[in-house]
């Protein structure tokens, strides 16, 4: 089994000093680390160049340096063809499905969704209920409830 385990390919965990193959089992100096389980999925605690300790998902970690293909990017045709989704006429860079996932429309121009559209994501408050964080016409940001958005449109 160890000599399998030898012959797959490693690549570098970027920022560190680690290797993972694509069976998700981490490396240092060729030695592997012991890995850990818990809630269902398999955990390695590494070190970043700055020395600080990091716990890393290994399957998840694996599934995305070894995946070549990068993901589809949301298109304006893809969220109101094909995802039925309307504009919210009180917040017009965001458009709704019926089910209540809500998009931005346009993209930001900073931030980690800068130049891309995208779905919002969504708190749940204390007592149950969804909420998003949406922008107006004057670019206020306003916390309104899923459910009187989807109410609104649909």
């Amino acid at each position: 089994m160890e000599n399998l385990l030898e012959k797959t390919e490693r690549r570098p965990i970027p920022k560190t000093k680690y290797e993972i193959d694509q069976h998700g089992f981490v490396y240092r100096n060729g030695n592997r680390l012991r890995s850990h389980y818990k809630n269902g999925r398999w955990y390695c605690n590494i070190y970043k160049k700055g020395g600080r300790q990091l716990t890393i998902d290994t399957e998840r970690l694996a599934e995305l340096i070894f995946s070549d293909e990068n993901p589809p990017e949301l298109t304006r045709a893809m969220i109101e063809d094909q995802m039925k989704a309307r504009q919210v006429p009180e917040y017009p860079r965001y458009s709704v499905t019926e089910y209540g996932a809500i998009y931005c429309m346009v993209p930001p121009k900073r931030g980690p969704n800068s130049g891309k559209m995208y779905l919002v994501s969504e708190k749940t408050n204390s007592v149950g209920k969804q909420y998003v964080v949406l922008y107006d016409y004057e670019g206020c940001r306003r916390h309104v409830q899923v459910q009187h958005i989807v109410d609104s449109v649909w």
